[in-house]
């Protein structure tokens, strides 16, 4: 009975046993560091089994390939693979047993190792360009799969140190910023001993760009220019060119294009890069360059002043548009050209190369002329268009003459006009030049006849006129102004002035004359006398007082005469008669006395009784005031 009792604990602790160890069996761990996958020939990795139980020292390690002893029973828990090829590839467990038991080992988890045998090639990029801010470039360097990789930057040979940070801008493990441009490239490592990828290709930091030579703000149709393709910080590297563009003309592989007389065929975008000739490295393509053509510019010309005073000097001044863009500029005098209704040009004295300032000063012009300017730049030199000519006028009198008629300044448009042209020449033409800066010849609004214009009709416009011959001779200039039908009042004006003027002083003196006369009481007769004296003596009589008064030249002598204070005596008088008589005379400018052509003007006023009221009785009389107005000119003859 006891025996058996014995055997069934016995029995019971063994079961208990071996529960144990089945609950406990999957407790052990097998790592494996460092955990990439994949792993590459060369790299090592270590095993680590951990039985999670008593002591490192208390258990015998053991571990399986894909279900076969890899490595027999041993007291290392750890355990080195290096360097690792691709037949460690596979499935491992470790199993562990203590020491001081009999139990069955107990068995970890199963982990899986991949061995590559490509050696990872680390890939460089360009991430951002940031040339225009400060020249920098952001590079980025990856090695796909990308666990645990820290990564090695290099510039220029391949032998060289890798950067610090004295050389570039670490931004991140796999980013730097760099200034100078150079050849780049970079390599992934890790591990310890490091395992090194393959190196990155290369990459050229170096900006390739197009530039214009020369460099001005715009180009014109004709022009000799150069595009050339720079690389940045190129350094003694030596480079081939390659160019792509939208134009019809493609450059050859150098580093300049030149492109003499630009026309429309040139325009379009270009590009370039450069390609090292000691490798396959090349710049990213550059920023497209767009080239314009625009049309032969024509300058401005002005003139200072439009008409000459003596001793004044005359201005031109020249303006171009952008005229910083490398101009110089050209003078010349205008020359008549009857033939093609033109002007060609003479170069005027110190211009024959131009000169930088775009103002040029004549001395010493004392006639009309005419003058033009035109403004070039370059090797060779391209030219712009000649400028409109541009004219200053004299009204001095020179070799060639121009003559209005009828010669004043002020014309009706409706009236005729000629424009004749005087001077040692058989052909001329009439030049008109209006307020709104249109030139043209007499065929436009009239008709030339030999040398003369005939207008029947003028333009509404004021304008200036002047003679222009085949000889190159330009006449003196006139202004003429025209005056529209309904703006003839400034005639109107010249007539009634005057007339007007005479009349008021004629009625003053007949006012002053009448007003002295009635306050006297006498019956006069005048009488002349000594008709044969230089001055005219006019004598006025009655029985008592005789007034006699002389008139000198332009002398105007008013006459009163008073009549007798005794009102009574006079009663019988129904009225009294004054009678004045006024000469006028103008002298010549040389004292000369001519006897004038009279004519007489005469005024009747009626009369009033000496009592100053009317008298039933009186008969009212005409008063008649004679005027004889005399002139002799300075030529004596009449007016």
């Amino acid at each position: 009975m006891s025996m058996g009792h014995t055997l069934l604990c016995l029995l019971g602790v063994f079961l208990l046993n071996i529960l144990l160890y089945c609950g406990h069996a999957q407790d052990s761990l097998l790592t494996i560091e460092p955990n990439w996958s994949p792993l590459f020939t060369g790299e090592s990795v270590t095993f680590t089994c951990d039985m999670r139980e008593g002591k490192d020292t208390d258990w015998y390690y053991r571990m399986n390939k894909d279900g076969r002893e890899f490595l027999h029973y041993n007291t290392n828990k750890n355990y080195t693979l290096q360097p690792l090829d691709t037949g460690h590839s596979g499935e491992y467990q470790c199993f562990g047993s203590l020491k001081v038991s009999t139990y069955l080992p107990k068995e970890s988890n199963k982990v899986s190792l991949t061995v590559s045998a490509q050696r990872p090639k680390a890939k460089l990029r360009a991430v951002r360009r940031d040339f225009p801010a400060g020249g920098s470039v952001t590079l980025s360097c990856s090695v796909n799969p990308s666990s645990g990789w820290k990564y090695f930057w290099y510039r220029g040979e391949k032998t060289s140190e890798p950067l610090n940070t004295q050389d570039a801008v670490f931004i991140s493990d796999g980013q730097i910023s760099v200034s100078q441009g150079r050849l780049y490239w970079c390599r992934g490592g890790r591990g310890d001993p490091v395992y090194y990828t393959e190196d990155s290709d290369a990459i050229v930091t170096n900006r390739a760009v197009v530039t214009l030579q020369p460099n001005w703000p715009e180009i014109y149709s004709g022009e000799t220019i150069t595009l050339r393709c720079e690389i940045k910080d190129g350094g003694d590297t030596e480079w081939e060119y390659e160019w792509k563009t939208t134009s019809s003309y493609k450059p050859q592989k150098q580093n300049q294009y030149i492109i003499r007389s630009a026309s429309s065929s040139h325009i379009g975008e270009y590009r370039c890069l450069g390609r090292m000739k000691s490798g396959k490295f090349s710049t990213d393509w550059s920023d497209a360059f767009t080239l314009t053509l625009s049309y032969k510019p024509q300058p401005v010309l002005t003139v200072s002043p439009s008409w000459l005073s003596p001793g004044a000097s005359v201005t031109l001044s020249c303006r171009v548009k952008d005229p910083s863009a490398g101009w110089r500029f050209f003078w010349f005098k205008a020359v008549p050209k009857l033939s093609a209704n033109s002007y060609d040009q003479e170069l005027l004295p110190g211009s024959s190369n131009g000169t930088e300032q775009d103002s040029y000063i004549v001395h010493g012009q004392t006639h009309t002329a005419g003058y033009k300017c035109r403004a070039g730049r370059g090797d060779p030199v391209y030219y712009t268009s000649y400028s409109i000519a541009k004219f200053v006028w004299s009204g001095d009198f020179h070799p060639a003459t121009v003559r209005v008629s009828p010669d004043r300044e002020q014309h009706f448009s409706s009236e005729p006009v000629s424009l004749s042209c005087e001077g040692n020449s058989s052909k001329w033409r009439v030049r008109r030049f209006t307020k709104a800066g249109h030139l043209s010849n007499c065929s436009k609004w009239g008709t030339m006849t030999g040398s003369t214009c005939n207008i029947n009709e003028l333009p509404n416009k004021t304008a200036v006129y002047w003679c222009e011959s085949e000889s190159a001779q330009f006449s003196n200039a006139v202004n003429i102004t025209v005056q529209r039908p309904e703006d003839s009042s400034f005639l109107l004006q010249l007539i009634v002035g005057p007339v007007c003027g005479s009349l008021l002083i004629i009625l003053l003196l007949l006012l002053c004359c009448y007003r002295k006369s009635k306050d006297s009481n006498f019956a006069r007769t005048p009488q002349r006398t000594n008709p044969g004296s230089a001055p005219d003596q006019v004598v006025y009589q009655n029985e008592t007082t005789v007034h006699s008064s002389h008139l000198h030249g332009d002398a105007c002598l008013s006459e009163s005469i008073r009549g007798s204070e005794n009102a009574e005596n006079d009663a019988d008088e129904s009225s009294y008669v004054t009678y004045s008589l006024i000469q006028l005379k103008h002298s010549s400018n040389k004292g000369q006395h001519n006897e004038p052509e009279e004519s007489s003007l005469y005024s009747n006023v009626k009369t009033r009784s000496a009592a100053g009221r009317s008298s039933p009785a009186a008969t009212e009389e005409t008063v008649y005031s004679e005027v004889k107005i005399g002139t002799a000119l300075g030529n004596n003859a009449p007016m």
